[in-house]
């Protein structure tokens, strides 16, 4: 059967007269699950209101862990933090961080003469 508008007109006034109503087991199952819910609530509300009110390090450092989500965000921020002080001390040069890694230009450059044997040669200023 091909769908035309108003085969989809009747079709959309068909469902809307329907009028759909939970059922109890239904609405029992929501209403016992909003209790246990409030229950759990209420027992951590309890637990958080018996927190000692002096300072404690810990307590202080799980609160600022809450705060910016747990663990593994603190994770990240830190790892981000020590590669900000690694690419901070490193420079603007990019050779410098990857000089350990055999890259084809030396990490210092000297000028060499053009004739080998002028580097066995006494230094310039060291005649007697």
């Amino acid at each position: 059967m091909q769908m035309n508008d108003d085969r989809l007109d009747e079709l959309f006034a068909d469902l809307r007269s329907i009028e759909a109503a939970p059922s109890d087991a239904l609405t029992a199952r929501l209403i016992a699950d909003a209790q246990s819910e409030s229950d759990r609530l209420a027992a951590t509300r309890e637990r958080l209101a018996d927190r000692p009110t002096r300072f404690s390090p810990r307590l202080l450092v799980e609160d600022i862990l809450g705060l910016i989500g747990g663990w593994r965000p603190a994770l990240g921020m830190a790892a981000s933090l020590c590669c900000g002080i690694w690419f901070g001390a490193v420079g603007s040069d990019p050779a410098m961080f990857l000089s350990g890694l055999g890259l084809d230009r030396p990490a210092i450059t000297v000028d060499l003469p053009e004739n080998p044997s002028e580097l066995i040669a006494t230094p310039k200023g060291m005649t007697e």
